[in-house]
């Protein structure tokens, strides 16, 4: 499952686009986690054509101050890796690496995003 928790001030008090990338394929988790938000909304597109039964994708665009109910979600095959990024308006990598983790809490804070640990 995962949870997003979005801080009142976060991203200048502007919408934030946030992906789920599971990926299923161990080649691709390297290439996935060295880009960052902004190249992977950027290639997000080019990713789900060129990569149709490797890579699954969950996306939600949120607002400052929400909380995202958690939501169940399903990897399908074995995963190698899952990745969040959240689309801020600043630089930044914006990513945070959560496969083995079966409950996700995200936090999107002012500047960027962090899981919580329970």
């Amino acid at each position: 499952t995962i949870e997003i928790i979005i801080s009142q001030r976060a991203n200048r008090d502007a919408p934030i686009a946030v992906d789920l990338v599971m990926i299923s394929r161990e080649d691709l988790v390297d290439t996935i986690l060295g880009l960052s938000a902004a190249q992977w909304f950027a290639q997000r597109n080019q990713f789900r054509r060129d990569y149709p039964r490797d890579i699954q994708v969950h996306s939600w665009e949120v607002v400052p101050g929400q909380t995202l109910i958690r939501r169940s979600v399903d990897g399908g095959r074995s995963l190698w890796g899952a990745v969040v990024f959240a689309n801020y308006l600043d630089p930044g990598p914006h990513r945070v690496r959560v496969d083995g983790i079966e409950d996700v809490s995200i936090r999107l804070g002012e500047e960027t995003l962090s899981v919580l640990q329970p």
